[in-house]
């Protein structure tokens, strides 16, 4: 009976669930790389990471809306559903484009409209000063002149952008799904 009913739950929410255990599994692998390997993070990288972090909350939070729209379909409009699968794919690709510029320029220098530069400054805005509130998860400990980690031969940036592409495909997915299924 249980069996049948998590068959039921992983066919019906693929999308919600893949994108919430991927993000999960690569936000703890940074934190995993970082504080059981020594692998310092640079602003990059938890700038890559607290967007990770945004791509899971908004996805727990948006399945939860998901089950109770399935749940009293009749009665829960689909906006929050909807809303929560775009904001993960906001957060997806903000996450693809620092994995880019990652990749191409290690040695500092602009990358991205949205945070500070590498080279100094924060490394994140003024209003969201995650380094400071959970210096844990999201402080810098190494430049960016240090190198990129890698996990089985493959820079962790190409973990994020591989993500980031699935994300926006299982995003589109969502809110399509949610659309139908409001008419």
């Amino acid at each position: 009976m249980i069996k049948d009913d998590l068959i039921k739950i992983a066919k019906r929410d693929f999308e919600w669930l893949i994108t919430t255990l991927g993000s999960a599994s690569l936000f703890l692998g940074a934190l995993f790389y970082e504080h059981v390997f020594g692998m310092a993070p640079c602003y990059l990288c938890v700038q890559q990471r607290a967007l990770i972090l945004g791509i899971f909350l908004s996805s727990v939070v948006g399945y939860m809306f998901h089950l109770i729209k399935c749940k009293h379909q009749s009665t829960i409009n689909a906006l929050p559903v909807i809303f929560f699968a775009g904001l993960s794919l906001v957060f997806a690709s903000y996450a693809y484009d620092i994995a880019v510029e990652h990749l191409a320029s290690s040695g500092g220098g602009e990358f991205s409209f949205l945070f500070s530069t590498c080279d100094g400054g924060e490394p994140f805005p003024s209003y969201l000063p995650l380094d400071k509130w959970l210096p844990f998860f999201f402080s810098v400990k190494a430049s960016c002149d240090d190198g990129i980690a890698k996990a089985f031969s493959l820079e962790m940036p190409v973990y994020v952008q591989f993500f980031s592409m699935l994300v926006t495909v299982l995003s589109c997915v969502k809110i399509t799904f949610s659309l139908d299924r409001r008419n």
